[in-house]
């Protein structure tokens, strides 16, 4: 790979790169269930609506499309132009690449919000905390919010791993917030399955993310007991 594909590769990939490790460090704060509202809350339920936002860093060719930086980077003399033009659009460029994730999981039936609501209500009702896990209603409602995304690995270029953060909230009937928690499993957490084609492996991305949202799942019931 050439210098100039190097630079190109990393100005295109830096932006989502860098979400993936300060998204966790921006998550929300985190809340303690007090004894009162652990005995107060008796039935609760999950949202079935679940806010996800998917993006990756890297270079995908099932995801490729043309920028308008892409001519200048055929020379090294107009390379310098391409790589302003991707600074200008990085953005844009960023957002349409979202877009396009998002998508081709949709359309491979990968759906990671729906992987981390069932990973959460099953592991919930299986720690017993509460005396039921209702389809709806209860004494409060956990809401649940989630970042993933896809990663290239810095040091070993063509391998993808995937990232996750689900933030987690208890509200009771008016809103109040009882209980909040975020958790994070990096891209580059050996506890989670790699591959080389991430789109072309079939299986992989629902493998990876339903293990990302077990461990993650863990930690938030963890923190419900007050182990954590």
């Amino acid at each position: 790979m050439s210098t100039v594909e190097r630079f190109h590769r990393c100005i295109s990939g830096t932006v989502p790169a860098l979400a993936a490790l300060v998204l966790p460090l921006a998550g929300c704060e985190t809340l303690s269930l007090s004894d009162e509202a652990r005995h107060a809350v008796r039935q609760v339920s999950v949202s079935p609506r679940v806010a996800a936002t998917g993006t990756y860093s890297g270079d995908l060719q099932e995801l490729d499309f043309p920028t308008r930086s892409s001519q200048y980077y055929a020379y090294p003399i107009t390379a310098p132009i391409g790589m302003v033009l991707d600074l200008v659009d990085m953005g844009k460029n960023k957002r349409r690449k979202e877009s396009m994730f998002q998508r081709r999981l949709q359309g491979d039936g990968v759906e990671v919000a729906t992987i981390v609501r069932q990973n959460f209500s099953v592991k919930l009702a299986e720690a017993k905390l509460f005396d039921a896990v209702l389809a709806e209603g209860g004494d409060a409602r956990f809401d649940l919010e989630v970042d993933y995304g896809l990663a290239e690995g810095w040091g070993s270029e063509g391998i993808w791993t995937p990232w996750l953060e689900v933030r987690g909230t208890l509200r009771d009937a008016n809103a109040n917030v009882l209980w909040r928690r975020s958790a994070t499993i990096s891209s580059g957490d050996n506890r989670l399955p790699r591959s080389d084609h991430p789109l072309r492996q079939s299986g992989y991305l629902e493998k990876a993310y339903s293990r990302a949202a077990s461990i993650l799942t863990e930690d938030l019931i963890a923190h419900l007991k007050g182990a954590s």
